[in-house]
């Protein structure tokens, strides 16, 4: 972003955790300027724990067509974990099986472990950036991660397979046109499809039919509806678009389908099976936070974390049920705390249904300025600000989700790209969105006893859910969400200062040298005390158990500009442009200030954040020129 005095460079990736920064300050020759780094900051980021090696045994057979699957008994195999090292054991005719393994203890950063826990959880200063990306912050340990190989390296790759809420749930990822050949049908378990990057060709009519004739189905659906995830019976053999694919391959059993979740300590929702599966654990959502705000009624199960190859996040799955006579259903949000590389896109499948017309709710699209009323009205703390809101009605609507439907994207959908719009802290743009369950306390019987909604969540990285242009043909533009004031679009337009203000453009002109004078400036967190001397930290980075000087009796952490703090002198002399390049290194978005600068013909350079300068994003670069 930025404008004609400014650019954005290229994003390197970075952590994220929110502390709050005050101004340093430096000097100009004749002037003293002040830099001041506004918005929200984060510890700079290090390495995340790599997963470990625990191999998936004993799950994965072959046939010529390609892979295919035999479920296990029992809990299935795991191998031990080594830490920072990953393999992938290959079969004797190349395909592999996907790493498993339970994610690493401990925290990605040694200061982490001087910062208490939270409680309730949000706000926890250690979250997100003492964790891998992608776990949620009532959850951020304990996770099992599965980790793909190359598909350079191995054209089909298979995990092990766990049963959750009983449904057999195997990961799989296949090379470009390399083929998947599923369980032979049987009337007795349905089968189902989610995608996570590419596509999938001839899974059923459900993508875009292509111009040879095949159906090519990706990983969202056309927005603003549901699709049937599942598999014909049919199908024998799942083939990889031009891209490759992964996926993960559900069988649901008929008898399971048929049961309705009355109970989350017995029958379906119990049925939790496979490699580490004793991580995976049913708790209320209430319990897992410390917030009374959430029902007793409303569980989460969490959580499988699936990477790259390459350590990349490629998708979260976590698991929740809600009860159908719980009073706020699944709760109304619209992700505003995730920004930067830790945002998402959340796609839902249903696997149990309470009711019918159970469903996703969603505000209309060019509705997401208007009002909303807390509801019950006596909503108040953290959580209530988001979770029990309801909207005006009249700008609602909900998309019906029978067991093993997915809907498409409710996010805003950017026309040109056709990918997720991004607001200026580079989270993705969402309405208010909520499950429901179609029944209520007015009029409404509820089931006896009464049932549980259970779904399964994907939170993909924005980057792997373009919606096909073809999708998009068939539909107007209402489904493009718009958020006036808070896109990239308008962050570019900034207004700009009228021509005739007065005739400083002769005075300037008049004054200047052609001498540019060029400086880098890093913000990083440093384990230092203030400086006054300019020098360099006397230790680098926050190394140790306790970054940070003891100030009053409590030990505090250091933002620095290239390891000083007050940052370093600019000189130059009057009349010279100076030429600022600044790198984010602390976690969340920031401006650089200079204070006296009148900036005339230069707002971008003035750092006014969401005035006339998009923050920059953690692990980016912005010029300032003036």
């Amino acid at each position: 972003m930025g404008g004609p005095s400014g650019k954005q460079d290229d994003p390197s990736q970075h952590a994220l955790c929110s502390l709050i920064f005050t101004a340093t300050m430096v000097c100009l020759t004749g002037t003293i300027l002040g830099f001041g780094l506004n918005g929200k900051f984060g510890y700079a980021p290090g390495t995340f724990p790599e997963a470990g090696s625990g191999v998936a045994m004993g799950s994965a057979s072959m046939s010529q067509q390609g892979s295919s699957l035999r479920f296990p008994s029992g809990t299935g195999s795991a191998g031990t974990a080594q830490a920072n090292s990953v393999v992938t054991p290959q079969m004797t005719d190349g395909t592999c099986l996907v790493n498993v393994s339970p994610q690493a203890t401990g925290f990605t950063e040694s200061w982490c472990q001087s910062i208490p826990d939270s409680t309730p959880v949000w706000g926890d200063a250690k979250y997100p950036a003492c964790y891998p990306l992608g776990v949620p912050e009532w959850h951020p340990t304990e996770n099992i991660v599965v980790t793909l190989p190359n598909p350079a390296e191995c054209d089909v790759a298979v995990s092990d397979t766990w049963r959750i809420a009983g449904w057999f749930t195997t990961y799989v990822q296949l090379a470009p046109g390399a083929v998947f050949t599923p369980p032979p049908p049987t009337a007795s378990a349905q089968s189902f499809i989610k995608i996570y990057r590419g596509s999938l060709l001839d899974v059923g009519n459900n993508g875009i039919l292509r111009d040879d004739g095949r159906w090519e189905t990706f990983v969202v659906t056309p927005p603003l509806g549901a699709r049937s995830m599942r598999v014909p019976l049919s199908t024998d053999s799942i083939e990889a678009g031009q891209n490759g694919a992964a996926f993960v391959f559900f069988m649901a059993p008929t008898e399971l389908l048929e049961t309705p979740v009355t109970d989350m300590m017995s029958g379906p929702a119990s049925i939790i099976e496979g490699p580490y599966s004793e991580l995976l654990e049913w708790r209320t959502f209430r319990d897992r936070t410390g917030h009374d705000i959430f029902s007793e009624e409303f569980w989460n199960l969490a959580g499988i974390l699936i990477n790259n190859y390459d350590g990349s996040r490629l998708c979260y799955n976590q698991w929740w049920t809600v009860r159908e006579d719980d009073p706020v259903d699944g709760g109304y949000h619209d992700h505003t705390d995730k920004v930067q590389n830790n945002t998402f896109a959340e796609l839902h499948m249903t696997m149990y249904a309470a009711t019918a017309s159970a469903g996703m709710q969603t505000q209309l699209p060019h509705t997401m300025n208007l009002r909303t009323d807390a509801n019950p009205s006596d909503v108040s703390g953290d959580a209530g600000q988001w979770y029990a809101r309801n909207d005006d009605p009249e700008v609602q609507m909900v998309i019906p989700m029978p067991p093993g439907y997915a809907h498409g994207p409710l996010w805003a959908v950017d026309p040109e790209t056709r990918g997720p719009q991004m607001n200026c802290e580079g989270g993705v743009v969402y309405p208010f969105h909520r499950l429901v369950l179609g029944t209520g306390a007015d009029g409404d019987a509820y089931h006896n006893p009464p049932r549980y909604q259970l779904w399964v969540a994907f939170e993909h990285p924005p980057q792997h859910t373009t919606v096909p242009e073809q999708m998009l043909a068939k539909w107007s533009n209402a489904y493009l969400q718009t958020e006036d004031g808070n896109l990239p679009a308008g962050c570019q337009d900034l207004p700009q200062l009228r021509d005739n203000i007065c005739d400083l453009d002769t005075i300037y002109n008049g004054i200047r040298t052609g001498n540019v004078v060029e400086t880098t400036l890093d913000i990083r967190r440093r384990d230092c005390p203030s400086n006054r001397g300019n020098q360099p930290c006397a230790v680098d980075n926050f190394q140790g158990d306790a970054p940070g000087p003891i100030l009053d009796g409590v030990r505090a952490p250091v933002y620095t500009i290239n390891d000083s703090s007050p940052a370093p002198t600019i000189r130059a002399n009057l009349g010279d442009t100076i030429r600022v390049t600044v790198r984010n290194f602390i976690g969340e978005p920031t401006t650089m200030h200079f204070h006296g600068m009148t900036q005339f013909r230069t707002p971008y350079a003035d750092g006014d954040e969401m005035v006339s300068n998009c923050p920059i994003q953690f692990g980016q670069t912005y010029t300032y020129e003036f």
